[in-house]
């Protein structure tokens, strides 16, 4: 009943959705399918009965709960993960004509992952930093390419998500734990992990640097941690 496009922006998982009639009455016209064809799922969430709404502080993402075998039905879930916070879960239903965009889909808050430990999200600060990379190695085009795939295309720059406690930071005088992999183009996970609650209310920083040779951000990137490239 509708086509579902997964992609990333900036090294996180987003989702868009459009109808199969909306998307075989595009190809049916000859002109090819594009990114403003589908709808931001972030934009329906915004309609559920619990609404979901991007903080600024924090990170998301957001990606289908699992695969059906039925191709007629007309209701998926959809799960949005932040390191802030337990995972929360959406059902998203497709609504029928003459609705169109967002009116087309109808999303219902389904549940929350339960915790053992009394946890606020908000007390909590996840951001993106881009990091300078001034020590790697490789071949400049290989190196270029995957700058290309960074909000920066004329620098070296390495995501870092980086996650506090706010009412415990203090610029420059946090110790910082920090892990980084990047590796067989695969992708770190986004999620939430009660383990971390014990340092991050100790005012530990921690932060997992998403180093070229992983799938954050593309073949590029991926590929500029390979062989020759792959001290960085």
């Amino acid at each position: 009943k509708f086509v579902a496009l997964s992609y990333r922006v900036d090294g996180l998982a987003r989702l868009r959705l459009m109808p199969i009639d909306a998307a075989a009455a595009i190809v049916g016209s000859g002109a090819p399918v594009s990114y403003s064809d589908f709808t931001d799922v972030f934009d329906v969430l915004s309609k559920a009965d619990k609404p979901f709404y991007p903080h600024k502080d924090d990170l998301y993402s957001v990606s289908l709960g699992g695969q059906r075998a039925d191709f007629d039905f007309d209701e998926i879930a959809v799960h949005v993960d932040s390191p802030t916070g337990p995972t929360r879960t959406y059902t998203v239903a497709l609504q029928p004509p003459p609705a169109t965009g967002v009116a087309r889909w109808r999303a219902r808050f389904l549940m929350e992952d339960e915790l053992e430990v009394e946890h606020r999200r908000g007390d909590y600060c996840c951001k993106m930093v881009w990091c300078p990379d001034t020590e790697s190695a490789g071949p400049e085009g290989v190196v270029a390419r995957a700058a290309a795939a960074t909000p920066f295309p004329n620098e070296r720059k390495v995501p870092c998500m980086v996650m506090y406690r706010k009412e415990c930071f203090k610029p420059g005088k946090n110790p910082l734990f920090i892990t980084a992999y990047g590796s067989y183009g695969e992708t770190a996970p986004l999620e939430f992990s009660s383990a971390q609650l014990s340092i991050l209310d100790r005012g530990v920083v921690v932060a997992s640097a998403l180093v070229r040779g992983g799938g954050e951000l593309g073949r590029a990137w991926h590929h500029a941690g390979r062989f020759d490239a792959r001290r960085n």
